[in-house]
């Protein structure tokens, strides 16, 4: 698994604000958010035509993961609680989606 590295300390709501400006989930596709699912595999979660698309991100190449739909009214800050929500089964105790800065 390619490494990145992790927002630590940085919460995920000041991570979405860090975003540059214009890149809001209104402003269509430039909104890019990853994650860490547990360890196992990224996510990048993107907004696409007024929609959340969630790719699967491995070796180079993206994956889009259709199985899972992200309400399109989900605020980005809550895309980690949901992700964590949606793929729970895979965590091991004390585990959480990481937000990837």
């Amino acid at each position: 698994m390619p490494t990145g590295s992790r927002c630590g300390a940085v919460s995920h709501t000041a991570a979405i604000d860090a975003l540059p400006p214009g890149n809001t989930p209104e402003s269509g596709p430039s909104v890019v958010i990853k994650f860490d699912v547990y360890g196992l595999f990224r996510l990048e979660v993107r907004r696409e035509d007024d929609a959340w698309v969630a790719y699967r991100a491995e070796l180079g190449k993206r994956r889009r993961v259709d199985e899972l739909a992200i309400p399109r009214d989900l605020p980005p800050e809550e895309l980690r609680n949901y992700l964590d929500a949606f793929y729970h089964e895979y965590a091991k105790p004390g585990q959480r989606v990481e937000l990837l800065c």
